[in-house]
């Protein structure tokens, strides 16, 4: 998948999981297009976008940590810790981080949506607000997503799936602008 069309996008943890080979209902073209987007991001088009407080890049350390040669952990280590002229901070106002509460999201209800993925819907709002432009959230298994596209796509989030088995259903139908 090329994600060219996008200057700025939000990287689920899960897409370095799986280009990192540790999500293992995830075929092979999926761990494939998870590494194509991670090379992406590393030569700069598009960049990243991540909430200014710290809750996207501890997860991404606390989940890849295990996996210190993996390609998730090298992209974090190598490649993040070098780049951060180049990455996005916004501030999605935690309110109770823990609840998936976000000053960012206020009025807005995801029900039944994990509150641990809401921070990346926040960043991707507060991004999209800050560069008035597309943000899109990058997926490769997570399945609330699938689950809750619909309710997405009317918060105004966009969601684009890597993974051919994780594509919701007339997704086609509500692309990103």
């Amino acid at each position: 998948m090329k994600l060219d069309s996008y200057r700025v996008i939000v990287l689920e943890t899960n897409v370095l999981m799986t280009a990192s080979e540790h999500a293992p209902h995830a075929s092979d073209e999926c761990v494939q297009q998870c590494v194509s987007v991670i090379e992406q991001v590393k030569q700069g088009t598009p960049t990243l976008a991540l909430d200014n407080s710290g809750l996207i890049l501890d997860e991404y350390q606390k989940r890849l940590r295990a996996y210190p040669d993996s390609v998730g952990y090298m992209f974090l280590r190598k490649w993040l810790d070098s780049n951060w002229h180049n990455i996005v901070l916004v501030d999605i106002q935690p309110i109770n981080a823990e609840q998936g509460r976000f000053g960012v999201l206020s009025g807005r209800v995801l029900k039944g949506f994990d509150r641990d993925d809401k921070k990346f819907v926040a960043t991707a709002v507060a991004a999209q607000n800050k560069l008035d432009n597309t943000v899109p959230i990058v997926n490769a298994v997570d399945s609330d997503y699938v689950e809750h596209f619909h309710a997405l796509r009317a918060l105004g989030v966009c969601v684009e799936f890597l993974c051919p088995e994780m594509q919701p259903p007339n997704a086609e139908s509500a692309e990103c602008p």
